[in-house]
């Protein structure tokens, strides 16, 4: 079983299991969660844009767009349009 694993300039650090139980959304979620939690992500950073992380990670654009809102809906990030 392959892992896709990125790393931006920004410390993020995702590894996705494509043949997890785990969906790729989800596994996005609790990541992105935990870096966040654990400072690895500190406040104000700027995350990747939608289309950068979904292209450099092969994932679907809009899986991605998806996490960024749920991520939103519980506080974790804010969306701000083209920037």
């Amino acid at each position: 079983m392959p892992n896709l694993t990125s790393s931006t300039p920004s410390k993020l650090r995702i590894t996705l299991q494509k043949w997890s139980d785990i969906s790729i959304h989800q596994q996005l979620v609790i990541q992105l969660s935990m870096q966040i939690a654990g400072g690895l992500l500190p406040s104000g950073m700027k995350l990747p844009s939608v289309r950068q992380l979904s292209r450099q990670l092969d994932i679907h654009y809009n899986t991605y767009q998806a996490v960024y809102q749920e991520l939103a809906s519980i506080g974790l990030v804010t969306i701000k349009r083209g920037s």
